[in-house]
């Protein structure tokens, strides 16, 4: 698979290739059966797990689906998310 600049595939070997016949720059060629990968995710973040965040984010959901209740009966309670 060739790939260009903007690493976008392309056809073949000749679009990747400068006057001189070499590879230019930022273009690459993968081989049949290599692994073409990137690592996009980072280290899992512990504060996402905590019951803090867990709590924090139950209660400002509430608040913005009380936003578009207008009955006062409906509207829902954020004290009974709470561990």
């Amino acid at each position: 698979m060739f790939y260009d600049e903007t690493r976008k595939h392309v056809r073949t070997k000749k679009e990747i290739l400068d006057e001189a016949g070499q590879l230019r720059s930022r273009c690459k060629i993968i081989f049949k059966g290599e692994v073409n990968e990137r690592n996009i995710f980072t280290i899992k973040d512990s504060r996402f797990k905590s019951d803090s965040f867990l709590d924090e984010v139950k209660r400002s959901y509430t608040d913005l689906i009380n936003i578009y209740v207008w009955d006062d009966k409906e509207k829902q309670n954020a004290a009974i998310y709470q561990r």
